[in-house]
């Protein structure tokens, strides 16, 4: 028994490579915004939406600014909350937005060293897509974290900040 719950978890994970080098979809709880519930077809209604803000994407418009205006137009988001400027941006960043399967964080390749493709119509080319990474990528300039943080919340670049708050308002100093 303890040698098959040992082999389970490599098994799991070398089916889902599998199924992903196929171009398989992963699954998930919510179908992303654009495709239908089948996550291979497109939502013409939200896939326009996305493809319509393109132009002003590579004309410098933010995501917090498309955020304000989809909630102010009424578009409806998947799960039914209001967008937010992280929301829009991180769909236009994924790279499933142009048909490439990710694996673990990273856009998988075949044995040839070439891109795999999903089964799902990509709604942006690959152009389109660089274009949109180049814009509202991270860019190396950022400073990292004193303390090598990560994940959400403020910057650490200072010893103490995470701990020293004023006596009067009690913000972070």
């Amino acid at each position: 028994r303890n040698q098959e719950s040992r082999n389970t978890p490599r098994r799991v994970a070398n089916g889902q490579w599998h199924a992903a080098l196929e171009g398989g979809n992963h699954g998930g709880r919510m179908r992303p915004f654009g495709w239908r519930k089948d996550r291979l077809l497109l939502s013409k209604r939200e896939a326009g939406h996305i493809r319509r803000e393109l132009p002003r994407i590579l004309a410098g418009v933010k995501p917090l600014t498309l955020a304000k205006e989809w909630n102010a137009r009424g578009i409806p988001a998947v799960t039914g909350v209001p967008w937010r400027a992280a929301t829009i941006q991180n769909m236009y960043l994924r790279p499933r937005i142009c048909g490439l399967v990710v694996y673990r964080g990273e856009v998988l390749r075949d044995a040839g060293g070439n891109k795999v493709r999903g089964k799902w119509e990509p709604i942006l080319s690959e152009d389109e897509y660089n274009a949109v990474v180049a814009m509202w990528g991270l860019s190396g300039q950022s400073v990292p974290s004193r303390l090598g943080g990560r994940g959400r919340g403020y910057r650490t670049i200072y010893l103490l900040s995470p701990f020293v708050r004023c006596g009067k308002c009690n913000a972070r100093m």
